[in-house]
């Protein structure tokens, strides 16, 4: 083997880079943000006495998750500008990528209802709780604190999958590299960064949310 590695270009460009990863993590947290409200009011349908509700959150988590997150985001890149609404590519990312979210925390968030008893919720409409503070304080938070976990690693799929950004043109971590490896030639040496900057994005995501948890949650470690 008599390939020569060289990141002298690559370091000379790690601006490119930086900018990238903060596109990246801008998409990911908004789409989470996204996905977490979607997810929360799903999930609440689907447990819900409603016929028509549950159907309706029931249909939306199985046509999310059972189509190409790549198909749903051009989709709505060229669904909405066939109907003449123009939006930048970078918000139709993150309304992509926040609605499929929002489709697997609906089954996340779900089993963290179910975890809560009907005696809590009992317990806190005898005390004097209007039902909006029952769902907010007894069935909400502590179902949040129970799935935070699996919140966590969504967070992280949403990182990574932000990748797929690239291909309608949003300058994220993929598209910098990608831009990058065409101009110095240089492709294995640009996507081994690209995959550690990825490794140290997933792994401070999980140290951040390993911190939210213990101070949101301290009841859980008591």
């Amino acid at each position: 083997m008599d390939y020569v590695f060289n990141y002298r270009g690559i370091w000379a460009n790690k601006h490119l880079f930086l900018s990238g990863a903060v596109v990246t993590l801008e998409i990911a947290v908004l789409a989470m943000i996204l996905g977490l409200l979607l997810g929360m009011i799903a999930a609440v349908a689907r447990n819900s006495n409603n016929r028509f509700l549950r159907f309706s959150s029931s249909a939306f988590v199985e046509a999310i998750r059972n189509t190409p997150l790549l198909v749903q985001l051009y989709l709505w890149y060229f669904g909405l500008g066939y109907i003449r609404i123009n939006i930048s590519p970078f918000i139709c990312v993150v309304i992509a990528l926040g609605i499929n979210n929002g489709s697997y925390l609906t089954e996340i968030i779900r089993v963290g209802i179910e975890a809560i008893k009907k005696e809590q919720t009992s317990a806190g409409i005898s005390l004097g709780m209007g039902r909006f503070q029952v769902f907010r304080y007894v069935v909400i938070v502590p179902a949040l604190g129970i799935v935070f976990p699996a919140l966590c690693n969504q967070f992280i799929i949403s990182i990574l999958a932000s990748a797929l950004a690239m291909v309608i043109g949003v300058r994220d971590l993929t598209y910098e590299a990608v831009n990058l490896q065409a101009r110095t030639f240089r492709s294995i040496e640009t996507y081994i960064v690209v995959i550690i900057a990825y490794i140290i994005l997933s792994k401070a995501a999980v140290i951040f949310s390993s911190r939210i948890d213990r101070r949101f949650f301290k009841h859980k470690y008591v």
